[in-house]
């Protein structure tokens, strides 16, 4: 292990020259990307080095292999890049008739008295029971039950659902 550490700073003019070649002159900063990432490998498996062999051979089968590799993922990324762009592209905007809904709707519960918003808030969206919102608003349920089906049947007559569709399209 110390024999890497000793000489491996004598291969650094080495391997920049390797890493320009393999990632191409105009791109200095991939290789010095490369070399460091091939020096942090090289210390971290200086066990594995055999004292006696050629190190700068070593090291440059280890930088050809992060390069390689680097290349595969680079591809593989790519290709989920260019995917995940195809769904986006097939992605399409709302209908104009669920856009014109959701204002309508919008409009309707804001054109509600203030206790039947907070009403409809709790129970409809924040979906909390029935029994917790009358006792937060010291009410009974079976009032609060009265006061949300009058709230809904003005959202609906606003709207203009028919109360018995169950497909939720605009009443004609």
């Amino acid at each position: 292990m110390c024999i890497v550490r000793e000489q491996i700073s004598d291969q650094l003019p080495h391997l920049e020259r390797f890493a320009l070649s393999l990632v191409g002159q105009s791109r200095r900063a991939d290789a010095e990307d490369l070399v460091q990432d091939c020096v942090e490998r090289a210390l971290v498996k200086a066990e594995q080095f055999k004292p006696g062999t050629n190190l700068r051979a070593w090291l440059f089968t280890m930088m050809r292999n992060l390069f390689l590799s680097g290349k595969r993922h680079d591809k593989v990324r790519r290709a989920h890049v260019e995917e995940v762009s195809k769904q986006d592209m097939n992605a399409r905007p709302a209908d104009q008739a669920v856009v014109l809904l959701l204002k309508q709707t919008d409009r309707a519960i804001r054109a509600l008295p203030k206790k039947d918003q907070a009403l409809i808030r709790d129970v409809a969206v924040y979906d909390m029971p029935y029994q917790k919102v009358a006792e937060v608003r010291n009410e009974r349920v079976g009032t609060l039950k009265s006061r949300l089906s009058r709230a809904r049947t003005k959202l609906r007559d606003e709207i203009g659902f028919a109360a018995n569709e169950s497909d939720f399209s605009l009443a004609a």
